[in-house]
């Protein structure tokens, strides 16, 4: 949104014509000054945008004049001078790049906000002044508190400096230090960490977890409660033994399976033996008489005989599953 805005010919045609403040010896609406052709055509954009995205609290931007223009509809404070204003300064030292300013109070909104602030540039190309959004800590509380962690999780977004910027669990937290909180131990959270650790949050066990957002100022806490963590690796545990047993279950399977068809050949071998065998030998050998003895040489020719007619028959029989076993 600020690449679009700063790009625009609106932002980029303002001038000294922009209405200044710090002349101003009382509070007053922006509806109730004169503005030039240059400011009415910003206020129309920013209040246009506005309208359109309701996370944002205010679009506003000061130029290099001292001149401010807003799409809030509130009063303006008396010998207000963005040019003094950290997230203008914050916008020129940043030269053309997206600007994130530490969270503070705005009493023009009565509001804890944090705003984006990216610099603006003329036709020529030359430093302008500086134009910003900026969010409620409230509207950030709500965004996170749409992300749950489990059933007793929570989140806490605080910036490096420790100030909390969002607390869905304790909103009563926010734009407050980690150390004025009830958190114990608060030391603990300043530091990020690849590892759970134990604290005491709101009179519970809870389990943390501190995760520093790269490109961003800000460290994210998780937390959940111990007994809930402990359940669920219970849980775990008892689905891996499951799933260990169905994977083993299933890997005999396989494995009778491979089994039975590297014994399948074997077993026609067999009963190929066993039918020439009968063949060559309708008797059971342990009946033998005397005379069949005496015809052994003669049998064993016979089975001689009957293995090469089926050598010769098996080898002219294309094998497949279905012949192998008939």
């Amino acid at each position: 949104m600020l690449d679009m805005l700063t790009s625009h010919p609106y932002v980029r045609g303002a001038d000294d014509t922009i209405h200044i403040y710090t002349t101003e010896t009382k509070k007053m609406k922006p509806s109730a000054i004169s503005k030039s052709r240059a400011e009415e055509n910003i206020s129309l954009l920013f209040e246009s945008i506005y309208a359109g995205f309701s996370d944002y609290l205010e679009i506003f931007m000061g130029t290099e004049w001292g001149g401010f223009a807003t799409s809030y509809k509130g009063e303006i404070s008396a010998g207000y001078d963005p040019r003094k204003r950290i997230w203008y300064q914050l916008g020129s030292d940043a030269q053309g790049e997206v600007a994130l300013t530490k969270a503070f109070y705005t009493h023009n909104l009565a509001a804890s906000v944090i705003a984006m602030v990216k610099s603006f540039y003329n036709a020529e190309n030359a430093f302008t002044g500086n134009v910003a959004i900026s969010l409620s800590l409230n509207t950030l509380t709500a965004k996170i508190a749409k992300f749950g962690i489990g059933e007793s999780g929570s989140i806490i977004l605080m910036q490096e400096d420790g100030i909390i910027l969002a607390d869905p669990t304790n909103p009563q937290h926010i734009f407050t230090h980690i150390i004025a909180t009830d958190i114990l131990p608060p030391q603990r959270f300043m530091q990020a960490t690849d590892r759970l650790q134990r604290v005491i949050f709101d009179n519970k066990n809870m389990f943390f977890q501190v995760y520093t957002l790269s490109n961003l100022p800000w460290k994210l806490i998780a937390f959940v409660e111990e007994k809930e963590l402990w359940n669920e690796c219970t849980f775990m545990l008892r689905y891996i033994g499951i799933s260990g047993m169905i994977i083993a279950l299933t890997l005999g399977f396989l494995l009778v399976m491979h089994m039975l068809q590297m014994i399948n050949p074997v077993q026609h071998i067999l009963i190929l033996l066993q039918f020439v065998s009968n063949t060559a030998y309708p008797q059971n050998a342990m009946s033998f008489s005397r005379g069949d003895i005496e015809l052994l040489p003669e049998h064993y020719d016979a089975l001689l005989n009957e293995l090469r007619k089926e050598i010769v028959l098996v080898a002219a029989t294309p094998i497949s599953p279905d012949n192998l076993l008939s």
